[in-house]
């Protein structure tokens, strides 16, 4: 008999689905991943023992676009931006996904990743191959429906950037900053530039505002931090209903 390979694990994982560690993966993915929140525990068990643990260095590719889609992934330590390469050769950031965030859902419904993806510090990830993902969709309904609700989220996600990108600059990152505050709290760990480069500003224009948000109180600065101070002064600039 043909022994099973796993070709989708990380260089140096060395690891395959389940394991010593299966209750605390279930308990990991039932507590931090509110995606999973309305799977009944069979459905959830079965997805934690398809889990393969990766790691990714800092600044390492996790997914490149253009290369095969096989897996869907969900953040357990670590931070991911995902981005898109612009027609003039940069990188545009669109989103940073923190411990208990999942992403590579197209791979369900493609052949392709259709973004990059890349760890912005030391990662530890749990992926799900798309196979199996595909099958367990068939044999549980409830996570079918889980998946439909992901893609919801998506497009909501993805009409308020369209949205916001009619807005003027101060406007973009004050809502950047409103974002990464429900997903960090008071204390975003991200650059300004980083931060500049969700909400689509150059770096001198998100530092000539974040200039002026720190002196009228709104936000403070410090190495590799930005902290959100007053959220109803923010929310009014922004036109927050």
């Amino acid at each position: 008999m043909r022994k099973k390979t796993y070709p989708y694990l990380a260089p140096g994982t060395g690891r395959k689905p389940g394991g010593a560690d299966n209750t605390a993966l279930f308990s990991f993915l039932r507590s931090k991943v509110n995606l999973f929140n309305s799977l009944p525990d069979a459905a959830l068990r079965e997805l934690a023992r398809e889990c393969v643990p990766q790691k990714y260095a800092k600044d390492q590719v996790v997914r490149r676009a253009g290369e095969p889609a096989d897996y869907i992934s969900i953040v357990k330590e670590g931070l991911i931006q995902l981005n898109r390469c612009s027609w003039k050769g940069g990188n545009i950031a669109i989103e940073v996904l923190v411990p208990g965030d999942a992403f590579g859902f197209a791979a369900l419904c493609d052949e392709t990743w259709p973004i990059n993806s890349t760890a912005m510090k030391t990662s530890y990830l749990y992926s799900i191959p798309k196979a199996r993902m595909l099958e367990l969709m068939d044999y549980h309904p409830v996570i079918s429906k889980m998946v439909i609700a992901h893609f919801v989220e998506r497009l909501r996600f993805l009409g308020t950037q369209v949205f916001l990108s009619r807005e003027t600059a101060e406007k973009r990152l004050i809502a950047a900053l409103l974002y990464l505050y429900h997903k960090f709290g008071a204390v975003i760990p991200l650059t300004c530039a980083d931060i500049g480069a969700l909400a689509g500003t150059t770096p001198e224009t998100t530092m000539r505002n974040f200039a002026t948000l720190r002196k009228s109180g709104e936000i403070g600065t410090s190495r590799g931090k930005v902290i959100v101070k007053d959220i109803p002064a923010l929310e009014e600039k922004l036109g927050y209903d």
